[in-house]
């Protein structure tokens, strides 16, 4: 099976993605552009309904997501390592979001120690020639 038949093979639709989540699991993600929005926005409509006491540990947001919305707190808890004008916007309207002061370098250390996560979720480039794609600029060793 060549690499096209495998990726086709492992597509699944947002809803099905989601509800990979459980209650009780550590969720981690990428920083800023790299975040994936669309994931963030199925998970919060899916986290209401479904979800209770998931940490979601990421590196600032470049937009306004519904994952930062007051009312998923108790479903959903944010732990981010950038307080940016999304964050900050959030925190003020009554969202659970917390500030994990780290150094950058320090990242990988706590992501698999601390607030180790069972499921990595990040943006992907389409795959290129040799079925390859770019995760972005995210700070996080394949290791995760």
């Amino acid at each position: 099976m060549d690499w096209k038949e495998k990726y086709k093979d492992k597509l699944v639709g947002m809803e099905e993605a989601v509800a990979l989540i459980r209650s009780g699991d550590v969720v981690t993600s990428n920083f800023g552009g790299s975040i994936p929005y669309a994931f963030m926005d199925a998970l919060a409509d899916y986290a209401a309904r479904h979800l209770e006491n998931v940490t979601l540990c990421l590196a600032g947001f470049y937009k306004q997501t519904r994952i930062a919305d007051n009312r998923l707190n108790g479903h959903i808890a944010i732990k981010s390592s950038f307080l940016g004008p999304c964050e900050r916007a959030a925190i003020a309207a009554g969202a659970d979001i917390s500030y994990q002061s780290m150094h950058l370098a320090n990242i990988n250390d706590d992501r698999l120690g601390k607030h180790r996560a069972r499921v990595l979720v990040a943006a992907g480039s389409v795959p290129g020639e040799n079925g390859r794609v770019s995760l972005g600029v995210a700070p996080f060793d394949p290791i995760l």
